[in-house]
């Protein structure tokens, strides 16, 4: 009778244990902190691509702004005046584009890349 009751003890002992290790099994599976840690990991990569994505983008912003400068700079009227050309206009500040825009005595004020140069029509 005696080892009957120790068997019957350990086994309910062991079977107890087992049903605690399980519970501590699972707990440790559906922990909050792993859950978090998880969670912060991604949460970095996501960051981490974000940034990357965003240094992409303001690379080939920047590169389009330069483009587009150069363009501007093209027909710029001062890359214009630069290249040697001026631009005439009446005093009242008409741009002169043809002899006939003006006639004896006008006032004109010719912009050249380093100034102006005022001058009456004879």
């Amino acid at each position: 009778l005696d080892m009957r009751l120790r068997r019957a003890m350990q086994r309910f002992i062991d079977t107890r244990q087992q049903a605690v290790e399980r519970k501590h099994h699972r707990l440790q599976l559906n922990s909050p902190v792993k859950h978090l840690a998880q969670q912060k990991s991604r949460l970095e990569r996501v960051e981490h691509k974000l940034m990357d994505a965003m240094d992409r983008k303001l690379l080939t912003m920047r590169h389009q702004l330069a483009i587009a400068a150069e363009k501007l700079d093209t027909v710029s009227p001062l890359a214009t005046l630069k290249r040697g050309y001026s631009i005439t206009q009446t005093d009242q500040g008409k741009v002169v584009t043809s002899a006939d825009d003006v006639k004896t005595g006008d006032l004109l004020v010719t912009r050249l890349a380093n100034g102006e140069i005022h001058s009456t029509v004879s």
